[in-house]
């Protein structure tokens, strides 16, 4: 696999972090209203998210009405979903249990799969065709991705996402004009994008265009600083002579990033040009430290990395990504095989498995509902609104005694919140209602 400069690893792993929240978030639009705390904080965005269901009342499992539908609006699962069979060729993917590829190759053979699934399923979304531009970038393919993502352009000549791709690409291949008109399009359509603002500007510098590269960033670093953004002004200015102001923001990038090691080094370059002789030994000496510490950690990593290992975990974003356009498009059957199948590929994939939970919770498989959160519960040990919705999920069940210890944890995790205290004083009353003596 070819190793990418740090500036375009972080940008598309930041711009992947962006999009799959994007899709998380989406799937809230075709969830009930009536589902709060983690999913609160997690998926919905909207200011009025409704208030989280309280622990009294019937159980829709246990006393829920007899139809598929209980009156909540949340749905049973239907026949065909208990009778697919699981060797059924769905969303790209038969069994999502099946023995996992191999080897780098293979496994990139049956992301293929899906991402063409996807993309026959939704010809005429760019949302589709971009999950697979991105995976075919990751494994290296740039042609074929710069092909998708082409093709995402000629369905909506203003998906941001494109531009972005396509000047990453262009960027990697050090044609920086061609790179900075398709950024500077991925910015004006969506301001808010970093990674791309960040790739835009290198750009600029690149091609001695510091003053707009300037423009670009200050604005933005002033809503949200970022260490990448200081180091890319304070360039632009040592370029355009404006050596005060490149100090101030590599020693701003340093003091948001202490082991900026390439940072040091350009700070020490801009002391020595100011007359400023030991601070500059000072910095070259630090700038030389961090890049000894970092040669021996990439020894470390290059010892300890698994090209297999972080294929896995890379196609597992993309099945989750493609789950969530199927789960908002209801197409729930495929949404599932692809977050089981993400689930196994990567042990500490968050997504999925709010994905899982959320889609179990829906169709009334609480009892699945809450084992997802609780392995979510294990990679995010100090989030208490995880431990809260589990334990209102026991409350759905009439489990109120794991109600109680679930809604306790979440106390202790934060003391001060009212409503996990009210809910957990609940929860112990009506598990003390339940006990031998009282019945």
């Amino acid at each position: 696999m070819q190793w990418r400069s740090r500036l375009t690893a972080d940008t598309q792993q930041a711009s992947h972090k962006q999009r799959a929240g994007r899709w998380i978030a989406l799937l809230a639009t075709a969830a009930l209203a009536g589902l709060g705390g983690f999913y609160s904080a997690h998926f919905v965005w909207r200011a009025d998210a409704p208030a989280v269901v309280t622990m009294a009342g019937p159980s829709p499992i246990t006393e829920g009405p007899s139809s598929d539908d209980d009156k909540s609006g949340r749905t049973a699962p239907r026949d065909r979903f208990a009778q697919s069979s699981p060797l059924e060729n769905l969303a790209g993917v038969g069994d999502p249990c099946s023995p996992l590829p191999t080897t780098p190759q293979s496994l990139l053979e049956e992301a293929t799969r899906v991402t063409e699934a996807l993309a026959q399923a939704f010809a005429d979304e760019p949302d589709a065709l971009e999950v697979g531009a991105r995976l075919l970038h990751w494994f290296g393919r740039s042609k074929q991705a710069v092909e998708l993502w082409e093709e995402c352009l000629r369905l909506d000549p203003e998906y941001a996402h494109a531009h972005a791709g396509l000047g990453m690409v262009a960027a990697a291949q050090e044609d920086h004009a061609k790179a900075v008109t398709y950024l500077r399009k991925a910015v004006d359509l969506q301001p808010g994008n970093f990674p791309a603002r960040a790739s835009l500007a290198n750009s600029l510098i690149a091609t001695n265009q510091s003053k707009e590269a300037i423009a670009v960033l200050e604005d933005a670093q002033r809503r949200d600083p970022r260490s990448q953004g200081f180091f890319l002004l304070g360039q632009a200015y040592t370029q355009i002579g404006e050596l005060e102001k490149a100090r101030e923001n590599f020693e701003a990038a340093i003091q948001k990033y202490p082991e900026y090691g390439e940072a040091y080094y350009r700070l020490a370059t801009v002391y020595a040009r100011l007359g400023q002789q030991e601070k500059a030994r000072q910095a070259i000496q630090k700038s030389r430290e961090l890049k000894a510490e970092q040669r021996q950690d990439e020894r470390v990593k290059r010892q300890e990395y698994d090209d297999l290992d972080a294929a896995r975990r890379r196609v597992a974003e993309t099945y989750t990504e493609a789950a969530s356009i199927y789960f908002t498009r209801k197409r729930r059957r495929e949404a599932e095989r692809l977050w089981r199948r993400a689930a196994l590929l990567d042990a500490k994939n968050i997504e999925c498995r709010q994905g899982l939970a959320w889609l179990c919770w829906e169709q009334l498989r609480v009892p699945e509902s809450i084992s997802w959160l609780k392995e979510l519960a294990a990679l995010r040990p100090n989030d208490a609104a995880i431990w809260f919705e589990i334990g209102r999920m026991h409350g759905e069940l009439n489990e109120f005694a794991e109600a109680a210890g679930a809604l306790g944890k979440a106390v202790e995790l934060e003391p001060g919140n009212e409503k996990y205290r009210a809910a957990h004083e609940s929860a112990k009353k009506q598990a003390a209602g339940r006990t031998p003596s009282n019945t």
